[in-house]
Protein backbone atom coordinates (compact mmCIF):
# COMPACT_ATOMS: atom_id res chain seq x y z
CA UNK A 1 0.00 0.00 0.00
CA UNK A 2 1.27 3.47 -0.89
CA UNK A 3 0.19 6.93 0.29
CA UNK A 4 0.48 10.16 -1.66
CA UNK A 5 -1.15 13.50 -2.36
CA UNK A 6 -3.63 13.56 -5.24
CA UNK A 7 -6.37 15.37 -7.12
CA UNK A 8 -9.49 13.63 -8.33
CA UNK A 9 -9.86 14.19 -12.07
CA UNK A 10 -13.06 12.22 -12.60
CA UNK A 11 -15.41 10.01 -10.63
CA UNK A 12 -18.36 7.86 -11.67
CA UNK A 13 -20.55 5.19 -10.05
CA UNK A 14 -19.23 1.66 -10.08
CA UNK A 15 -21.61 -1.18 -9.32
CA UNK A 16 -24.08 -0.49 -6.53
CA UNK A 17 -22.01 1.01 -3.73
CA UNK A 18 -18.61 1.86 -5.19
CA UNK A 19 -17.02 4.54 -7.38
CA UNK A 20 -14.46 4.40 -10.15
CA UNK A 21 -12.07 7.37 -9.89
CA UNK A 22 -9.30 8.83 -12.00
CA UNK A 23 -6.63 10.32 -9.74
CA UNK A 24 -3.64 12.52 -10.56
CA UNK A 25 -1.14 11.71 -7.83
CA UNK A 26 2.01 13.57 -6.90
CA UNK A 27 4.28 10.51 -6.79
CA UNK A 28 2.69 8.00 -9.17
CA UNK A 29 1.02 10.11 -11.85
CA UNK A 30 -2.42 9.22 -13.16
CA UNK A 31 -4.05 6.11 -11.73
CA UNK A 32 -7.48 4.53 -11.98
CA UNK A 33 -8.85 3.16 -8.71
CA UNK A 34 -11.98 1.67 -7.21
CA UNK A 35 -13.33 3.19 -4.00
CA UNK A 36 -15.20 0.15 -2.72
CA UNK A 37 -18.38 0.71 -0.72
CA UNK A 38 -17.91 4.48 -0.67
CA UNK A 39 -21.64 5.10 -1.06
CA UNK A 40 -22.30 3.17 2.14
CA UNK A 41 -19.96 5.53 4.03
CA UNK A 42 -22.32 8.48 3.66
CA UNK A 43 -22.76 11.43 1.34
CA UNK A 44 -20.09 13.50 3.10
CA UNK A 45 -17.40 10.84 2.56
CA UNK A 46 -18.49 10.25 -1.03
CA UNK A 47 -18.40 13.98 -1.80
CA UNK A 48 -14.68 14.07 -0.98
CA UNK A 49 -14.02 12.21 -4.24
CA UNK A 50 -14.99 15.18 -6.38
CA UNK A 51 -12.94 17.27 -8.75
CA UNK A 52 -10.80 20.15 -7.43
CA UNK A 53 -10.44 18.75 -3.89
CA UNK A 54 -6.85 18.20 -2.67
CA UNK A 55 -6.57 14.70 -1.25
CA UNK A 56 -4.35 12.38 0.73
CA UNK A 57 -4.93 8.87 -0.66
CA UNK A 58 -3.71 5.35 -0.04
CA UNK A 59 -4.10 2.61 -2.61
CA UNK A 60 -2.92 -0.91 -3.35
CA UNK A 61 -2.98 -3.49 -6.10
CA UNK A 62 -0.73 -4.93 -8.81
CA UNK A 63 -3.14 -4.51 -11.71
CA UNK A 64 -3.75 -1.27 -13.61
CA UNK A 65 -6.97 -0.78 -11.65
CA UNK A 66 -5.99 -0.03 -8.05
CA UNK A 67 -8.05 -0.29 -4.88
CA UNK A 68 -8.43 2.95 -2.96
CA UNK A 69 -8.06 1.98 0.68
CA UNK A 70 -8.04 5.39 2.41
CA UNK A 71 -8.73 8.95 1.34
CA UNK A 72 -9.31 12.28 3.01
CA UNK A 73 -9.54 15.90 1.94
CA UNK A 74 -6.54 18.02 2.90
CA UNK A 75 -8.78 21.11 2.76
CA UNK A 76 -11.95 22.28 1.05
CA UNK A 77 -12.47 22.04 -2.69
CA UNK A 78 -11.15 24.89 -4.84
CA UNK A 79 -14.24 27.08 -5.47
CA UNK A 80 -14.76 27.21 -9.23
CA UNK A 81 -17.83 28.66 -10.90
CA UNK A 82 -18.83 29.83 -14.36
CA UNK A 83 -15.95 30.08 -16.81
CA UNK A 84 -13.43 29.04 -14.16
CA UNK A 85 -15.32 25.77 -13.66
CA UNK A 86 -15.24 25.03 -17.39
CA UNK A 87 -11.50 25.73 -17.48
CA UNK A 88 -10.99 23.33 -14.58
CA UNK A 89 -13.04 20.63 -16.30
CA UNK A 90 -11.05 21.21 -19.49
CA UNK A 91 -7.75 20.76 -17.62
CA UNK A 92 -9.00 17.54 -16.01
CA UNK A 93 -10.12 16.14 -19.35
CA UNK A 94 -6.77 16.97 -20.95
CA UNK A 95 -4.93 15.08 -18.22
CA UNK A 96 -7.20 12.04 -18.42
CA UNK A 97 -6.84 11.94 -22.21
CA UNK A 98 -3.12 12.68 -22.52
CA UNK A 99 -1.27 11.32 -19.48
CA UNK A 100 -0.04 7.75 -19.49
CA UNK A 101 -1.06 5.78 -16.41
CA UNK A 102 1.34 5.28 -13.52
CA UNK A 103 4.06 7.62 -14.77
CA UNK A 104 5.26 10.42 -12.45
CA UNK A 105 4.60 13.76 -14.16
CA UNK A 106 5.87 15.88 -11.27
CA UNK A 107 6.26 19.13 -13.23
CA UNK A 108 2.77 18.80 -14.71
CA UNK A 109 1.41 18.06 -11.23
CA UNK A 110 2.91 21.28 -9.86
CA UNK A 111 1.65 23.29 -12.84
CA UNK A 112 -1.84 21.84 -12.49
CA UNK A 113 -1.95 22.58 -8.77
CA UNK A 114 -0.78 26.16 -9.35
CA UNK A 115 -3.40 26.74 -12.04
CA UNK A 116 -6.21 25.46 -9.82
CA UNK A 117 -5.12 27.66 -6.93
CA UNK A 118 -4.95 30.67 -9.23
CA UNK A 119 -8.38 29.92 -10.72
CA UNK A 120 -9.78 29.85 -7.21
CA UNK A 121 -8.57 33.40 -6.66
CA UNK A 122 -9.94 36.63 -8.11
CA UNK A 123 -8.21 36.50 -11.49
CA UNK A 124 -9.29 38.74 -14.35
CA UNK A 125 -10.37 37.02 -17.58
CA UNK A 126 -7.19 38.06 -19.42
CA UNK A 127 -5.02 36.61 -16.68
CA UNK A 128 -7.01 33.35 -16.73
CA UNK A 129 -6.44 33.01 -20.48
CA UNK A 130 -2.71 33.67 -20.07
CA UNK A 131 -2.49 31.12 -17.25
CA UNK A 132 -4.26 28.51 -19.37
CA UNK A 133 -2.02 29.06 -22.39
CA UNK A 134 1.07 28.74 -20.21
CA UNK A 135 -0.22 25.42 -18.85
CA UNK A 136 -1.06 24.07 -22.31
CA UNK A 137 2.33 24.91 -23.80
CA UNK A 138 4.10 23.54 -20.73
CA UNK A 139 2.02 20.34 -20.91
CA UNK A 140 2.98 19.84 -24.56
CA UNK A 141 6.63 20.34 -23.68
CA UNK A 142 6.56 17.87 -20.78
CA UNK A 143 4.88 15.26 -23.01
CA UNK A 144 7.60 15.65 -25.62
CA UNK A 145 5.58 17.68 -28.14
CA UNK A 146 6.96 21.15 -27.52
CA UNK A 147 5.98 23.77 -30.09
CA UNK A 148 9.28 24.75 -31.77
CA UNK A 149 9.27 28.48 -32.47
CA UNK A 150 11.81 28.24 -35.29
CA UNK A 151 11.72 28.94 -39.02
CA UNK A 152 12.30 25.88 -41.24
CA UNK A 153 12.91 25.44 -44.95
CA UNK A 154 11.07 23.28 -47.48
CA UNK A 155 12.96 20.19 -46.31
CA UNK A 156 11.92 20.80 -42.71
CA UNK A 157 15.39 21.84 -41.56
CA UNK A 158 16.14 24.82 -39.32
CA UNK A 159 17.33 27.58 -41.61
CA UNK A 160 18.55 30.11 -39.05
CA UNK A 161 16.06 32.81 -40.01
CA UNK A 162 13.99 34.70 -37.45
CA UNK A 163 10.31 35.52 -37.77
CA UNK A 164 9.66 38.58 -39.92
CA UNK A 165 6.89 40.68 -38.37
CA UNK A 166 5.02 41.19 -41.65
CA UNK A 167 5.37 37.63 -43.01
CA UNK A 168 3.02 34.63 -42.76
CA UNK A 169 4.14 31.21 -41.55
CA UNK A 170 2.62 27.75 -41.82
CA UNK A 171 2.77 25.66 -38.63
CA UNK A 172 4.21 22.17 -39.10
CA UNK A 173 3.65 20.16 -35.91
CA UNK A 174 6.86 19.10 -34.11
CA UNK A 175 8.99 20.80 -36.80
CA UNK A 176 8.45 24.56 -36.76
CA UNK A 177 7.11 27.22 -39.12
CA UNK A 178 7.63 27.47 -42.85
CA UNK A 179 7.29 30.79 -44.67
CA UNK A 180 4.06 30.68 -46.66
CA UNK A 181 5.90 32.19 -49.61
CA UNK A 182 7.67 28.88 -50.28
CA UNK A 183 4.31 27.25 -51.06
CA UNK A 184 1.72 27.76 -53.73
CA UNK A 185 -1.18 29.53 -52.06
CA UNK A 186 -3.74 26.94 -53.13
CA UNK A 187 -4.37 24.16 -50.64
CA UNK A 188 -2.93 25.93 -47.60
CA UNK A 189 -5.13 25.77 -44.50
CA UNK A 190 -5.56 29.35 -43.32
CA UNK A 191 -6.09 28.13 -39.74
CA UNK A 192 -2.51 26.80 -39.74
CA UNK A 193 -1.00 30.13 -40.85
CA UNK A 194 0.28 32.74 -38.42
CA UNK A 195 1.68 36.24 -38.70
CA UNK A 196 5.30 36.56 -37.64
CA UNK A 197 4.60 39.57 -35.44
CA UNK A 198 2.31 37.55 -33.17
CA UNK A 199 4.50 34.43 -33.20
CA UNK A 200 7.37 36.50 -31.82
CA UNK A 201 5.19 37.58 -28.88
CA UNK A 202 3.82 34.09 -28.19
CA UNK A 203 7.35 32.64 -28.26
CA UNK A 204 8.23 35.08 -25.46
CA UNK A 205 5.21 34.04 -23.39
CA UNK A 206 3.14 37.14 -24.20
CA UNK A 207 -0.53 36.28 -24.62
CA UNK A 208 -2.20 39.66 -25.05
CA UNK A 209 -4.28 41.15 -27.85
CA UNK A 210 -3.72 39.47 -31.21
CA UNK A 211 -1.03 37.31 -29.65
CA UNK A 212 -3.68 35.79 -27.35
CA UNK A 213 -5.79 34.68 -30.33
CA UNK A 214 -2.67 33.34 -32.04
CA UNK A 215 -1.65 31.33 -28.97
CA UNK A 216 -5.12 29.83 -28.56
CA UNK A 217 -5.32 28.74 -32.21
CA UNK A 218 -1.76 27.43 -32.19
CA UNK A 219 -2.12 25.34 -29.06
CA UNK A 220 -5.30 23.75 -30.42
CA UNK A 221 -3.43 22.71 -33.56
CA UNK A 222 -0.59 21.29 -31.46
CA UNK A 223 -2.96 19.32 -29.23
CA UNK A 224 -5.16 17.98 -32.03
CA UNK A 225 -2.92 15.04 -33.10
CA UNK A 226 -2.63 13.92 -29.47
CA UNK A 227 -6.36 14.08 -28.78
CA UNK A 228 -7.43 12.31 -31.98
CA UNK A 229 -10.89 12.50 -33.48
CA UNK A 230 -12.82 12.29 -30.21
CA UNK A 231 -13.92 15.85 -29.28
CA UNK A 232 -13.37 17.25 -25.80
CA UNK A 233 -16.60 17.18 -23.82
CA UNK A 234 -15.54 20.19 -21.75
CA UNK A 235 -15.28 22.34 -24.89
CA UNK A 236 -18.80 21.32 -25.90
CA UNK A 237 -20.11 22.20 -22.44
CA UNK A 238 -18.40 25.61 -22.56
CA UNK A 239 -19.87 26.33 -25.99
Amino acid sequence: MVTTKAWCLHSRPYRETSALVELFTEEYGRIAAVAKGVKRQGKRKHSVLQAFTPLQVSFMGKSDLKTLTEFEALCGAVPLQGERLFIGLYLNELLVRLLAEQYPYREIYRDYENVLMALGSDLQKENRESLLRHFEFSLLSELGYEVPFVVIDEQGDFCGDTFAVDAEYLFIAESGFRPVAVFAQDGINAQSCFRGEWLLQVAQGCYEGEAAATAKRLVRLALAPLLGDKPLQSRALFS
